[in-house]
């Protein structure tokens, strides 16, 4: 009886050690997912859920999942609290207790690691401009074009919360 009470006390205690807290973000409010962002960052949380709202519809049609997952849209000090310690602020990644990390503003990672236009081939141009500039053309990673509303752009994470 003592082994079995202490078990329990074990468990509950490794249970509430595990739970993450995000007192500093804002709920997202009236989505299915559990969608939480920076303070400021609403604007963006409305937008990429819009989005992931039709990566959630294409996996439950084409494989019969409901991916469950904890959104997270992160300005740079949340980044340093929420994501992963070695991730880079930008780059979007999945955590095995189920946190989904997405930055809520253009960064420098893309800034740096985008190529000048001008030389490359006109098509080819043409298509990073869609995706990694901005409204005014600059040449840095413009996160609102790159989720801009095809639902085969998050396969790839939203995939990672599945255990197939």
């Amino acid at each position: 009886m003592k082994n079995s009470l202490l078990i329990l006390i074990v468990l509950l205690i490794s249970g509430i050690s595990f739970t993450q807290s995000y007192e500093n973000l804002v709920p997202l409010k009236d989505v299915s997912q559990k969608v939480y962002f920076s303070k400021g960052a609403e604007n963006r949380a409305d937008k990429i859920v819009e989005n992931f709202a039709e990566a959630d519809t294409f996996f439950q049609n084409k494989f019969k999942v409901k991916a469950d997952y904890t959104l997270l849209i992160l300005n740079p000090m949340d980044w340093k609290t929420y994501a992963h310690p070695n991730a880079i602020y930008g780059i979007p990644h999945f955590l095995p207790d189920g946190r989904l990390v997405i930055a809520a503003e253009n960064n420098d990672f893309w800034r740096r690691n985008m190529p000048p236009l001008e030389p490359l081939l006109k098509d080819i141009s043409d298509q990073i401009g869609k995706i990694y500039t901005d409204e005014t053309q600059r040449c840095l990673f413009a996160l609102q074009n790159f989720l801009g509303g095809y639902a085969r752009r998050f396969v790839h994470p939203n995939f990672h919360t599945q255990n197939f």
